[in-house]
């Protein structure tokens, strides 16, 4: 038997080059996780070997109904979250982490875009429904140092 490397060996002779693709994109997910202790991967996030890891989650995302339930019970075993609203949220943070070490601030202009995220249009947002956000997020925006009330 021949293994993939981190999960189920594959019968000699029944090697299939699209389970041999979806294993390497649940191992990059397993790398993600085990470095970052999260499965919150935004879309454009690309592993540092180059493997694009964000739009394989979105095609996961977007084929979830016509996965086995073998591999769907793969994938939840890591705590992933199908609804992609909580990614957009963790794309926009990671941007703000991105301006903020670049910037020296979390003032963003409305306007402004990272890599084509309106990230202007997602700090509007947060400070627009701060009270709509759990306290883990308000926290975690609080910790980057940022700016509720623009002046």
């Amino acid at each position: 038997m021949k293994s993939l490397g981190s999960s189920q060996p594959i019968p000699s002779g029944k090697w299939n080059p699209h389970d041999t693709a979806w294993q390497k994109g649940l191992d990059h997910l397993q790398a993600f996780i085990k470095e970052h202790k999260h499965c919150s991967v935004f879309r454009g996030y690309i592993a540092p070997d180059g493997y694009k890891l964000g739009q394989w989650i979105h095609n996961q995302r977007q084929s979830q109904d016509k996965l086995s339930s073998d591999r769907k019970a793969q994938i939840d075993s890591l705590g992933f979250e199908w609804g992609p609203r909580a990614m957009d949220w963790q794309e926009g943070f990671s941007y703000l982490q991105k301006f903020k070490g670049r910037e020296g601030h979390c003032r963003v202009p409305q306007s402004h875009k990272e890599n084509g995220f309106r990230l202007g249009e997602w700090v509007a947002d947060q400070r627009n429904n701060k009270d709509g956000l759990s306290e883990e997020r308000r926290q975690g925006l609080e910790r980057i140092g940022f700016v509720w009330k623009v002046c």
